[in-house]
């Protein structure tokens, strides 16, 4: 509940007041949804609302109307915010899975942090709160440090951070007592999927001990990831003085 400024009391949802609108003539009109874009139907489910500023015209919100932002160094699917940053930035998870009409609820969605929480994104990008913002309506996070911003709906197509290339995936293929010929030149980050297709057990094992495979059966995979740049020499642990092989990660 809250006091107008004439004096008279109006009820509120999740600190929203609520409104009737005068073109709804019965039960179950529902002629004011989305008018002006900034009039929505009060539901008890909704991922995000949207909040209206004469300055930064209409941007998103929690279901409480707390103020949600991008951080301008996020990629899609993968927040860049950690430590300090998320103390000063908590990461956003919705409670609802409704939004308001003229928001396509394909373009929500999750991620999953490294610490194994989930944090709510739209169209692949992270949401955020920000600490200073106490009550609905503030939006003192808007431009901080030239990287955080309200999120217009409309407008949003993502951050001026590059997009991070696909990580590719390599396969060395154990035949005839071999890894193949010559060295594997790799990105780093990228998956190196060794297959056995002997009938005899093999592995590989890096002499600096970056790495280490199980022996593999016929048929049998197993896949690395190498993110530091560098040249990697290998052997088969049971067939070391014949079977070797390497890695160059660039």
């Amino acid at each position: 509940m809250l006091k107008r400024a004439d004096g008279t009391e109006q009820t509120t949802y999740k600190g929203w007041p609520l409104y009737y609108f005068a073109k709804d003539q019965k039960a179950g009109d529902t002629l004011g949804e989305a008018v002006g874009g900034v009039w929505f139907v009060a539901k008890a489910d909704y991922a995000a609302m949207i909040g209206a500023s004469p300055t930064l015209g209409n941007y998103l919100t929690d279901a409480s109307g707390r103020t949600l932002y991008y951080f301008d160094k996020d990629t899609a699917g993968k927040s860049n915010c950690a430590g300090d940053c998320l103390v000063n930035w908590p990461a956003y998870s919705a409670g609802g899975t409704g939004v308001p009409t003229g928001v396509n609820a394909a373009d929500w969605g999750t991620i999953t942090r490294a610490d194994g929480s989930m944090q709510s994104t739209f169209k692949g990008f992270p949401l955020y709160y920000f600490i200073k913002d106490a009550k609905a309506g503030d939006t003192l996070g808007q431009n901080v440090g030239s990287v955080w911003f309200v999120v217009d709906p409309a407008k949003f197509t993502g951050t001026t951070a590059p997009a991070v290339p696909a990580a590719k995936t390599y396969h060395v293929d154990i035949k005839d007592y071999s890894f193949g010929s010559g060295p594997l030149t790799v990105e780093a980050g990228s998956s190196i999927v060794f297959t056995n297709f002997d009938d005899m057990k093999h592995n590989a094992v890096a002499v600096n001990g970056a790495f280490s495979l199980p022996l593999l059966a016929k048929g049998e995979s197993y896949t690395i990831t190498l993110d530091k740049p560098g040249t990697y020499d290998y052997y088969c642990q049971p067939h070391k003085a014949f079977m070797t092989g390497q890695i160059i990660v660039k």
